[in-house]
This record gives structure tokens, C-alpha cells and sequence, in this order.
């Protein structure tokens, strides 16, 4: 039997918290989903999401910015920029903000990245 990679299903990616704790977002690959999560401001509890259809393939990191989320797609190699609505924190709109983004450049992204957080980890197990 040959072993099941993550590759081969939707799975999250990435995910952000508004400022103000309102909302969680995540990114699913492979569905090219963005995934809105309301949260109770005092407790923290999720309730339902609300799900958007992404214009980009394979969505890989995301930042809150603002109102705004900015998105990088790896297989579509462009960064995408998500307008959110203040009130229900749901998309009202998407713009490419940069296109052709070399794969390559992209896959450096997500090692800087993962390299920062492992330091930053290993700062925080000798403290």
C-alpha cells in the first residue's frame, strides 16, 4: 500500500487572528480555500465558518494587514490581496498585487520563515 501524503488532500496552511479577535482566517491547499471563523471576542469560541473560493492555486502564507490579508500563491506564483469587510470580516474583494512570482522565490519565503520560527523557538526552550 503506498503511504498517503498531505499533498494529496485539502489541508490548512496558514491562519491569522484579526486585532481586535473578532476572526480567525485560515488558508486550505490543494481547495484553494480561504476559511472565515468568527470568534466570541471574551471567550474565544469559533462558530461557523464562512468559506471563499480563491482566485490563486495552492495558497502557502497569509498577512493581516489592516483590513486587507495578503495572500501568496505558490502555484500561481502571485501574491493576491483580500479586502475584508470591517463588520463581518468576509471578502469583498481581490486583486493580484504582484504576478509572477518565481517559484522558487516563493519556496525561499517558506524556509526564511521556518527558519525564523525554529530560532525563535529554541530562544524560547532556554529562557
Amino acid at each position: 500500500k503506498e503511504p498517503v501524503t498531505s499533498f494529496q488532500y485539502p489541508h490548512p496552511s496558514a491562519l491569522a487572528v484579526s486585532p481586535d479577535h473578532r476572526f480567525l482566517y485560515t488558508l486550505t491547499r490543494a481547495a484553494d480555500v480561504l476559511a472565515v471563523y468568527p470568534l466570541h471576542p471574551e471567550t474565544g469560541e469559533m462558530g461557523s465558518p464562512s468559506c471563499h473560493r480563491l482566485s490563486g492555486a495552492n495558497p502557502r502564507q497569509l498577512l493581516l494587514e489592516g483590513g486587507d490579508l495578503y495572500i501568496v500563491f505558490q502555484d500561481t506564483e502571485t501574491i493576491e490581496m483580500v479586502r475584508l469587510n470591517a463588520i463581518t470580516g468576509t471578502p469583498v474583494q481581490e486583486i493580484t498585487v504582484i504576478r509572477d512570482i518565481p517559484r522558487l522565490a516563493v519556496m525561499d519565503m517558506l524556509v526564511m520563515q521556518q527558519e525564523a520560527g525554529e530560532a525563535e523557538n529554541e530562544t524560547n526552550y532556554t529562557r
